[in-house]
């Protein structure tokens, strides 16, 4: 089992990663939150060893789950309905982290000084942790463009050059997504040339700056499922990158009002 959990970007790595794993001969099941175009549903029915699923922290209830090896792409406090402080959110990804086996692996963000802090708190060994980050982490951005609509960047690990990537996704946190994916496959023992083809030709999923329809006089309309803070600036920033002389008008939709209140 490799759980994506976060507050951020579960979805979009899980399908992400389950693609890269089409590719090879390992054969994947896997379960994402949405809707992936490429996959005909939301799931993979494999027959191989290795199970991809989102674990959604909400009401705790990836407490359920057993997993060998977890990507942690963000503790940012969310759900203040049933976690009522950061420091209680923060308390749920601890024992989750806890759940990994001796032999088992996590790759987290370390951007996140939380995310940080959760890894220590959970008591991992160093050789079970493997980092990524646009600045900081064992798998390390080392520059990103745009060019011709596509989003490309360059990768290290360690003191090591991997390459350049390209994407069809927009946006610096696809970027980060696309990391964590490339590190936990790369750990999983996939070589990096298949990755590489396998970002390029990944179409996203539903409801992730899903380009809906063109309408009259040039304007898109575009869905797209953020709804914490965080995420509505990195979607609003990925648009204004990608459309930078377009205006933008963002129709925001609360899933709860007491959510959006606090």
């Amino acid at each position: 089992g490799i759980a994506v959990a976060g507050s951020h970007g579960k979805t979009t790595i899980s399908a992400m990663l389950s693609h890269i794993l089409k590719h090879t001969n390992l054969n994947p099941r896997a379960i994402v939150g949405s809707l992936v175009p490429q996959f005909g549903g939301n799931a993979l029915i494999g027959s191989g060893d290795i199970f991809v699923y989102e674990a959604d922290e909400y009401q705790n209830k990836f407490q359920y789950f057993l997993p060998r090896g977890i990507i942690l792409t963000s503790v940012d406090w969310d759900h203040p309905d049933f976690f009522p402080t950061p420091n209680d959110y923060e308390a749920a990804f601890v024992n989750f982290l806890k759940k990994i086996p001796s032999d088992g692996f996590i790759v987290p963000c370390f951007d996140s000084p939380i995310v940080k802090k959760v890894v220590t708190e959970a008591g991992l060994q160093p050789e079970q942790i493997i980092s990524y980050g646009l600045r900081e982490g064992e798998w390390r951005l080392v520059r990103t463009w745009l060019d011709e609509g596509k989003w490309h960047f360059s990768v290290a690990h360690g003191e090591e050059f991997i390459g350049d990537f390209w994407l069809r996704l927009i946006g610096s946190h696809n970027v980060a997504n696309a990391m964590a994916a490339l590190a936990c496959a790369t750990k999983l023992g996939v070589d990096i040339e298949i990755i590489r083809q396998a970002l390029a030709s990944f179409e996203g999923t539903a409801r992730r700056l899903e380009k809906k329809a063109k309408l009259i006089n040039g304007v898109y309309l575009i869905d797209d499922y953020a709804h914490h803070p965080a995420e509505i600036k990195a979607s609003l920033k990925a648009l204004r990158a990608f459309y930078p002389y377009k205006k933008i008008r963002c129709v925001f939709q609360p899933p709860t009002f007491t959510r959006t209140k606090a």
